[in-house]
Formats: structure tokens, sequence, C-alpha cells
């Protein structure tokens, strides 16, 4: 989990360095390129570590946001995230559960029905 953070850190500081380019395009590389790398195996990792990390990474979203927008480094987490309309990583977790659970569910009941009318 530590890695994932110092890799998220990293990203960030290429978007930062970045922020010469339309929001338009920054907004476009972060939920294409570097929130895609952070939420790979978010189903894993957001259900084995502490809250801690899941708070510090949850704080680099938000750091995200402030670079893409420009906002004040002091403006509240959730704040930043009601304006620009972004969800947080940990209801993305809780999304992914139920994705899990369900298509979990659906194999069973496929499964069953199978069974039952072969």
């Amino acid at each position: 989990m530590m890695e994932l953070k110092k890799s998220f850190v990293n990203k960030l500081e290429l978007l930062k360095r970045s922020r010469f380019l339309p929001t338009d395009v920054l907004l476009k590389f972060y939920f294409s390129v570097i929130l895609p790398s952070i939420k790979y195996g978010l189903i894993l990792w957001g259900s084995c570590c502490n809250s801690n990390l899941i708070n510090s990474i949850e704080r680099l979203h938000c750091r995200a946001a402030r670079i893409i927008f420009n906002l004040p480094k002091d403006m509240p987490s959730i704040d930043v995230l009601k304006i620009n309309k972004w969800r947080t990583l940990k209801l993305d977790y809780k999304l992914e559960v139920f994705k899990l659970f369900y298509k979990a569910n659906n194999v069973f009941y496929q499964s069953l029905w199978l069974v039952v009318f072969l």
C-alpha cells in the first residue's frame, strides 16, 4: 500500500508539472491514465489496509482535483469533491464490492438453473 501511495504521489507530480495544459486535457489524463493505475486492485487493497492509508490515498485524489482545477490548498477535501462532482475512492471501493457480489450471485444462480433444468 505504501508503494501505491508513493506511485500516486509521483504521478501527481507529473500532473502538477503539466498544469500549463488545458483543464480538459488534464482531466482526461487523470481519469484515463493516473486514476485507473491507482484503482487497479482496489477490491483487494481497499479491504486489507488500515484506514489511515486509505485516507491518505483519498487526500491525494483530492490533491489531483486541486491541481487540475487550480483550487486553493486549504479548501476542505469534501468541498473539492463536491465542486467537481467526483466520487470518493471509498465509494468506488464499495461499488466494486457490490459489483463483485452481483457477479458472483448471478454466476451462482445461472449454475443452479443449469443443474435444475438439465
